[in-house]
């Protein structure tokens, strides 16, 4: 028979037992729990700043680098560009990337009289030719304030010489260094303006020679051609215009009309049309 005295304090032994275990392993569960999540919200608080900034850092880098090779190839490309240029009309008077091409080198002594020089290539000029030596620095052209064009008076391979002083003025002149490379064919004139929108080579506007000459030059003549109310000028084979530079062109009115024209300019009675051709209203 069981003494009910110890069965009672045996159970009361083992739910003080059961109590206890089960005190002890809730907090263990709960402080685990929370050291996770405590954990994770803690690593992806951290990833998320470190990410940030990382991403910041990056981006700015990024900029700051692209930002100055930007400024570093602009400012590359404006010094090499820097310079004195042959223009004319040859390159069709033209400031591109063709123009480029006619850029002059420095050299490395002075002239005589303490100027800097430059000097172009070689470059195969036909007579007629005209050109000027321009500036071209930090994207301004500036071309030489009341300097008439330099005209090609014999075929041949010639250099341009620009000589610049210390107050910044410059001249030029071209020197024959070589014989002319390549076929010389006859020169040819053509009559453009705005009834053809200014199209060279026009076979239709071709003048041909007159029979007569005109203050001892030889004279073009275009008969009977009908225009339209604009601009007119002449151009040759070699893209040599009459008159040269912008702004000159003749005008007229719509009609018919013979026109002459000597390549050598200078007919006193012409003046209007920058003593190269006249232009005659035919009835």
């Amino acid at each position: 028979m069981i003494n009910n005295k110890f069965f009672k304090w045996g159970m009361s032994i083992l739910a003080l037992g059961v109590l206890a275990a089960c005190g002890n392993n809730q907090p263990t569960q709960t402080s685990s729990a929370t050291s996770q999540a405590t954990s994770e919200t803690s690593s992806e608080a951290t990833s998320e700043a470190t990410s940030e900034a990382t991403t910041e850092e990056t981006s700015e880098a990024t900029s700051e680098a692209t930002s100055e090779a930007t400024s570093e190839a602009t400012s590359q490309d404006v010094e090499e560009a820097d310079g004195y240029y042959v223009a004319g009309s040859f390159t069709n008077w033209a400031l591109d990337d063709t123009f480029k091409s006619y850029k002059l080198t420095k050299l490395l002594e002075k002239t005589a009289s303490g100027e800097d020089e430059y000097v172009s290539a070689e470059l195969n000029l036909k007579k007629g030719a005209e050109f000027q030596v321009v500036s071209f620095f930090e994207g301004t052209v500036s071309w030489k304030q009341g300097g008439a064009n330099t005209k090609i008076e014999e075929n041949a391979k010639y250099t341009v010489h620009a000589y610049v002083g210390e107050d910044g003025g410059w001249s030029w002149e071209a020197k024959k260094v070589g014989e002319y490379e390549g076929e010389v064919t006859e020169t040819e004139y053509f009559l453009v303006g705005d009834f053809n929108s200014w199209k060279t080579g026009d076979t239709g506007y071709k003048f041909t020679k007159h029979e007569e000459q005109k203050d001892s030059k030889d004279q073009y003549v275009l008969e009977g051609v009908t225009l339209t109310a604009g601009g007119i000028k002449v151009v040759d084979s070699d893209n040599n215009w009459y008159p040269s530079g912008t702004g000159n062109d003749y005008k007229v009115e719509a009609g018919s009309y013979t026109i002459y024209f000597v390549p050598e300019g200078g007919i006193s009675e012409w003046t209007a049309t920058g003593g190269f051709f006249y232009v005659a209203a035919v009835a």
